[in-house]
This record gives C-alpha cells, sequence and structure tokens, in this order.
C-alpha cells in the first residue's frame, strides 16, 4: 500500500480545554475505500526531520466518497498530535489507508447499543452515519434493501468531563438515542458508561458495538456476556507501523496473539483477553 497524499482543508479546535481537534482531508482513495471502524495512519512530522518518525493512528469519523474528504477527530497527547494540531489548510499530510478490518454487517439486527469512551467515539459515528445512508447495508450486495432508518441505536458516552463530550449534535441529528457519563459528574450520569447503561439492560437489545480504552472494553464485554448480547470491540492500540509488520499491536486472545492493526482493531465480543 503506497501513502497517499492528503490535504488539510479545515482544522478546528474543539475547546482549548479538551484537546480535540476536527480535521478534514482531502483524501479521494482513502475515501472511496473507507468502512466503518477503520483507521489511517499519519505522518506527524516534517519530510526534512521525520521527527517524531512513527506514524500515528487515528481513527476515519466520517468519509464522503463524492467529494473525496474524510474526517478524523484527534486529541492533542503528544510531539506528534502537537504537530498536527498546528498544521493549516492547504498544507499537506502523508496518510497511509485505510487500515484493519472494520465493523460487520448489522443487516440482521435492529436494537443497538453502543459504547463510546473518549476518542473512541469517531469509530462509532462513522458507523452509524453509514448505516443511515441511502443504499446497501454493510457486507452486502449494492442495491439490498437497507433499513437502516428502521434501526434503533442508544449510545452510551462517556468522558472525563463534559467538554469533552464533542458532537453531541450529530448523534442526535441521526436519530440516535444520546446518554452521557463523565467521571466528574458535570453531564449526565456521573461515573462510567457501563454504570450508566446498567439501568437499562437488558433492555430488548441484539448487538452492541464499543469502542474505547481497555477498562471500559474489559467491562462492557463482561457485562453483556453476563446478559448474553453478542457485540464487537474496537480497540485502540499505539501503533508503529499499522501493516502487521512490526508486531508492535500484539493483544490476546481465545484464538493466541493477533495483531490489532490487521486482525482487527474490530474483534468480536468475547474473543480479546483483557489481563
Amino acid at each position: 500500500m503506497q501513502p497517499e497524499s492528503a490535504g488539510v482543508i479545515s482544522l478546528s479546535s474543539l475547546g482549548q480545554a479538551t484537546g480535540f481537534y476536527h480535521l478534514v482531508l482531502a483524501a479521494p482513495q482513502i475515501a472511496k475505500e473507507s468502512s466503518p471502524g477503520q483507521f489511517v495512519m499519519i505522518r506527524c512530522a516534517d519530510e526534512q526531520t521525520l521527527d517524531p518518525l512513527l506514524l500515528r493512528p487515528l481513527n476515519i469519523f466520517r468519509f464522503h466518497p463524492a467529494e473525496g474528504r474524510i474526517e478524523i477527530i484527534f486529541r492533542v497527547v503528544g510531539r506528534g498530535t502537537a504537530w498536527l494540531a498546528r498544521r493549516k489548510p492547504g498544507d499537506s499530510l502523508s496518510l497511509l489507508g485505510p487500515l484493519g478490518n472494520g465493523f460487520s454487517s448489522l443487516e440482521k439486527y435492529r436494537r443497538l447499543l453502543l459504547f463510546a469512551g473518549g476518542t473512541g467515539m469517531p469509530a462509532l459515528f462513522s458507523l452509524v452515519e453509514e448505516e443511515r445512508k441511502v443504499g446497501s447495508p454493510l457486507g452486502s450486495p449494492t442495491g439490498a434493501p437497507r433499513g437502516g432508518h428502521n434501526r434503533e441505536f442508544t449510545l452510551f458516552y462517556g468522558a472525563r468531563t463534559k467538554d469533552e463530550l464533542v458532537f453531541l449534535d450529530l448523534w442526535q441529528a441521526a436519530g440516535v438515542t444520546v446518554y452521557t457519563a463523565t467521571d466528574d459528574g458535570s453531564a449526565g450520569f456521573h461515573g462510567t458508561v457501563t454504570k450508566a447503561a446498567a439501568g437499562f439492560l437488558p433492555g430488548n437489545y441484539d448487538f452492541y458495538c464499543a469502542c474505547g480504552p481497555r477498562p471500559m472494553l474489559r467491562t462492557v464485554q463482561e457485562m453483556m456476556a453476563g446478559y448474553g448480547i453478542p457485540g464487537e470491540l474496537c480497540l485502540e492500540e499505539a501503533m508503529a507501523c499499522g501493516v502487521g509488520a512490526c508486531l508492535g499491536c500484539v493483544c490476546e486472545t481465545v484464538h493466541g496473539y493477533r495483531r490489532v492493526c490487521t486482525d482487527g482493531p474490530v474483534f468480536p465480543a468475547g474473543e480479546v483477553k483483557f489481563s
């Protein structure tokens, strides 16, 4: 896979206190080939120095094949993402993607639960947005009946504080029932998303998707297994290459060790063994 040169269309801060940014890129080939749950590797360094050297894995928030655009939400956590936050419209970035295995078809499910924690939100939004579009369901032949507008989504969205709950309006516009949870109690439920969701279960839900930090995913997987509800987990993992060569992002599963970048980042619930 060859890197694609992507032009920066816009870059906006989602609040100085949060460290979140919304990046829109012109990346026609990646936009055309993307599916929900996939990610890109972005070089976050000047070509002259290549410092920092390693690319950064970032979830695809939205993709627009007709316009040749993709959208990314990221948080500044180090030198690489700080460099990325200083880009301006017209700048070019080197991207590799789309990478990884995304979410599977939701065609046979009607009532779905979503669990998002922090930077795990973008991967789940692309899933809902694609399901709402006119066309064929994920993994189905083009032109097949979709029924995406009849599918019910309920989102439990967690963050440290209310300022980090970004793009709530987009979720609501997509017809998603949203419940929030914050560590400091500044918005929604005071506590974790799993504790917030406990009062709504089992609730006739027939599938769930989750993306967020490992402790959250472990608790979600255990809780939902107790109700016998199947689902999928999208793992967030530090990566060096994104293509399975370096073996730096392996996780333990019931089938042995697997590479998050190529075997995932989406895994069936129950497969990943959280230590």
